[in-house]
């Protein structure tokens, strides 16, 4: 069973009514979205998933920057908490925090490529339903709204908790269904891919793009190498490939046996990214991929 609440408008005193929206079908986030945000009332949706805790100001934060009229869409910051030793959480940990960096800046140039499921809002007159097979709504329905004219930006003070995954089993799905969605994304909006479009789209390209295909290159890249492993400065780089790989190889077993890894959870974690991204693509050729969220188990 899905449950989705929805906030009224009506308010007395201190109280807010509240009316749930109770689907007995499992159908996905995505088909509920597109039934109960033409009936909510008000300006402004706000948007978050089910296991986040919202800090005490965020909603006022979040709300506070649609003061500015060019501002259609702000993404909140949704920080990890309870974080493990194992080596895929300090792996991840340090992949999210390079990728609040990067949403940030580009929020700075233009507006950020997508928004932090956990934590969003939008414009309501600026909601644009996603189809229904959409894997990646928090990146679709904000790229719909800069498509009309509106930033999307970042806002580091509109904070949700979470916690972050603690294996690299759970990571690794994760993240396969998040880089199908990005496949799916490309033929969404093929405009974006073509860079000399604007700011937004050399974002989306170099952003989007070129990480979620990294693993072709990596793989062209060693193969070439393994031809030329026999010539300077080829063998240099084969080396350093092999280097690299092995450290993924000793972060895996280090996380297998619950042991430190150190400076080899980057490789490790590396891998288990680009590798995400590959079976990622099959999946998103096969449309072999399922829009409802599976439960993660913490």
């Amino acid at each position: 069973m899905s449950v989705t609440k929805s906030q009224g408008h009506k308010v007395t005193g201190s109280q807010v009514e509240y009316r749930a929206v109770i689907s007995k079908e499992r159908r996905g986030k995505v088909s509920l979205l597109n039934e109960i945000v033409p009936q909510a009332e008000g300006e402004i949706i706000v948007f978050s998933d089910a296991r986040q805790i919202f800090k005490k100001d965020a909603l006022r934060n979040l709300v506070a920057n649609f003061a500015d009229e060019k501002v259609g869409c702000v993404s909140g910051e949704l920080v990890f908490v309870d974080e493990d030793k194992a080596s895929v959480s300090k792996g991840i940990g340090f992949y999210w925090r390079y990728e609040k960096w990067m949403r940030k800046m580009e929020s700075r140039i233009s507006s950020a490529i997508g928004a932090t499921g956990a934590i969003y809002a939008i414009r309501k007159d600026l909601f644009t339903p996603p189809p229904q097979n959409t894997i990646l709504d928090d990146v679709f329905i904000p790229l719909k709204v800069v498509e009309q004219g509106f930033r999307v930006i970042f806002d580091s003070e509109a904070v949700a908790y979470d916690r972050i995954v603690s294996t690299s089993k759970e990571e690794f799905k994760r993240k396969t269904r998040t880089l199908a969605g990005n496949f799916q994304l490309f033929f969404q909006f093929k405009k974006l891919l073509n860079p000399l479009r604007g700011k937004v789209a050399f974002q989306f390209f170099s952003h989007k793009f070129l990480r979620a295909v990294a693993f072709f290159f990596l793989i062209i890249l060693f193969v070439l190498n393994l031809f030329l492993k026999n010539v300077y400065p080829y063998n240099l780089f084969f080396v350093l490939q092999l280097l690299f790989y092995s450290g993924a190889i000793f972060g895996f077993l280090a996380e297998k046996f619950n042991v430190r890894g150190g400076f080899l959870l980057f490789p490790y974690t590396f891998c288990i990214l680009n590798i995400a991204a590959l079976k990622g693509f099959f999946k998103f050729l096969g449309k072999r991929f399922d829009v409802r969220w599976e439960k993660a188990n913490f």
